[in-house]
């Protein structure tokens, strides 16, 4: 088990006992690149995690150590400066970084983390990271920051400090997910609603096309670009104030792409409304439908698919026992979320994984998703 893999890890390394949390991935049911434009989303916390010890070192260095990569870093954590091409150093770094920013100076910390979160898959492996760091400093140093804090502290991390644009979903659904549930949020004012989704009926299997993004190097930011030039150019505070009668209005003047862009954003944000009430209901059939709906925008109006994913979801359209299916994460690659009929994921995920090898000569990677809750202490110090 992970948690034991880096609590040994660190008491060989440190030679003190540390405290312990899992931080999880998450899938998003529906309402992807709605976000940052103040919409709604419908994310739930996944099973696959990452998992973080920590403790306070004898001096103020302190040191980060990623097990899964076999590399460390040595830093002042009074002094949090972004480090060249840091990758993952720079998400703790950003951490730190905020914590500065509301008067908090830690003295020095050691930390070992690992996770089985697929990097670049579109499942917030990068959230994971940041919530775990900014939980387990908060057990160590007993900080007495409440969950919305820390959703905060996350998300302005990988916002302000490593430079994703990214909205607040990621940070919120690893922090505030409840076991069992999707959670239904309004990425403005940040209310939610737990919605239960019943396992006895329906299951969800990931499909990893294998087709990897960097998300500081990819287009995500070009996109969040066109959206705010739209709000802007209808002087609107976000896309979400819009109405699709106002945007297709012959006084907008708004430039095509970017047109087609907004478009599906007004189109997703209803969508994730008219999702939550079809979960409520249990009627996962048009909750699926609304799943390729989805997929659909992503592809022919915000043109963040690619040709891997619009294959796998091609295949589950022609498969009499998916309910639905669509990317998730910002695009450009990572993974299809399948919603199927109970017991029939891993022979699709098989029908799949053939066809798949066919097409592109390379494996697909299938993960059976277990609905998890939230970030959480395992061990404390």
């Amino acid at each position: 088990m992970l948690a034991h893999l880096v609590e040994s890890a660190f008491r060989e390394r440190f030679g003190t006992e540390p405290c312990v949390v899992r931080s999880p991935g998450r899938i998003n049911l529906i309402g992807e690149h709605t976000d940052y434009n103040d919409g709604f989303v419908l994310p739930a916390a996944i099973e696959r995690s990452i998992y973080v010890a920590a403790g306070k070192s004898d001096s103020d260095v302190s040191t980060a150590a990623a097990l899964d990569l076999n590399e460390s870093f040595k830093f002042h954590s009074l002094v949090p400066l972004p480090v060249s091409q840091g990758g993952w150093r720079n998400y703790i770094l950003g951490v730190l970084s905020q914590l500065k920013k509301l008067g908090v100076d830690l003295s020095g910390f050691n930390i070992v983390f690992s996770g089985d979160i697929p990097v670049g898959a579109g499942l917030s492996s990068s959230a994971a990271l940041t919530t775990g760091i900014v939980f387990v400093l908060n057990e160590v140093f007993d900080l007495g920051l409440g969950r919305l804090q820390m959703v905060n502290i996350a998300h302005l991390a990988e916002h302000d400090f490593v430079g994703v644009r990214c909205g607040v979903m990621d940070q919120f659904a690893a922090l505030m997910s409840k076991a069992g549930t999707a959670t239904l949020l309004d990425c403005r004012s940040l209310k939610y609603e737990h919605i239960e989704l019943d396992s006895s009926e329906i299951e969800f299997v990931l499909l990893d096309s294998g087709v990897s993004h960097e998300l500081e190097e990819s287009e995500y930011n070009d996109r969040r670009d066109s959206c705010e030039r739209v709000a802007t150019s209808l002087g609107v505070r976000s896309l979400r104030d819009l109405t699709a009668d106002r945007l297709r209005a012959p006084s907008a003047e708004i430039d095509e792409h970017d047109f087609m862009k907004a478009l599906y954003v007004l189109e997703e944000i209803e969508r994730v409304k008219t999702g939550a009430e079809f979960l409520r209901q249990k009627e996962f059939g048009d909750f699926g439908k609304l799943m390729f709906e989805s997929h659909g925008g992503l592809k022919e109006k915000f043109l963040v698919s690619c040709e891997e994913l619009d294959f796998l979801v091609e295949l589950a359209i022609g498969d009499p026992h998916v309910l639905g299916a669509r990317m998730v994460g910002a695009g450009f690659g990572g993974c299809t979320l399948n919603l199927l009929r109970k017991g029939k994921g891993r022979g699709f995920a098989h029908r799949a994984g053939e066809m798949y090898l066919t097409r592109f000569d390379k494996p697909l990677k299938c993960y059976e998703v277990q609905i998890a809750g939230g970030t959480e202490l395992v061990k404390p110090g």
